[in-house]
């Protein structure tokens, strides 16, 4: 659903407590009418009274290009992108080409609680956080941005979960409103994939991701 202009995607009731601890990345699939854009993308853990805020994110998409040798992978999956954000590196959107923007979501370190949904909001931009230039504001101006969600196009967040004891080993405070990371499309033409990657440390890469059987995307302007 959407609320207040953004792609609203939220996970069934944590069947326990879920651990998330380190980088994100949430590689989205988009297209625009235009030559630019922006994506936001902003995680949150949802009680049965409120929403929490946790992290968030942003990337401008001619700035999509990633310097692998410099970004952060676990077991083949890119969980840290190092963007070039330099104008040789630029590439301006073509309208109606679909690109992948792998979108770097600050770290954290929280609990989700036993019984409470995560909640990942995709938007066109996060003016309080960051400003385009005039130039990019004025390429941007009037764009659709479609965000896709297909089997050719699945939309996606990494994540690192920890095992529970171990937030008890470094010391969080269980009690308090901690929060995390992750991705749950949900909906009547949707179902839920989920593969996790053994690693050596106490820690796995868990992608989620929606596979859809309609719709190609949903649009947000």
């Amino acid at each position: 659903h959407s609320e207040q202009q953004a792609l609203v995607f939220e996970s069934e009731p944590m069947a326990e407590d879920y651990f998330i601890n380190g980088p994100i990345t949430a590689d989205l699939w988009i297209s625009s009418t235009v030559s630019e854009a922006v994506v936001s993308v902003r995680i949150e853990e949802v009680s049965r009274q409120r929403s929490f805020p946790i992290t968030d994110g942003q990337l401008l998409a001619s700035g999509r290009a990633v310097d692998e040798s410099r970004s952060r992978f676990l077991q083949g999956e890119m969980i840290q992108p190092y963007h070039y954000f330099t104008e040789e590196k630029s590439q301006p959107l073509m309208p109606g080409e679909i690109v992948k923007m792998a979108v770097e979501v600050f770290p954290t370190s929280a609990i989700i609680r036993k019984g409470n949904r995560l909640r990942v909001s995709i938007s066109p931009s996060n003016q309080a956080q960051a400003m385009l230039n005039y130039p990019r504001q004025d390429a941007a101006t009037g764009g659709v941005t479609t965000l896709h969600l297909s089997p050719a196009h699945p939309s996606s967040v990494v994540l690192p979960i920890v095992p529970m004891f171990h937030a008890f080993a470094w010391g969080l405070p269980y009690a308090a409103p901690l929060t995390g990371a992750e991705l749950v499309f949900h909906g009547a033409d949707s179902s839920l994939a989920m593969s996790i990657a053994e690693l050596p440390m106490p820690t796995t890469i868990t992608r989620w991701w929606r596979i859809a059987t309609g719709s190609n995307g949903e649009t947000y302007s």
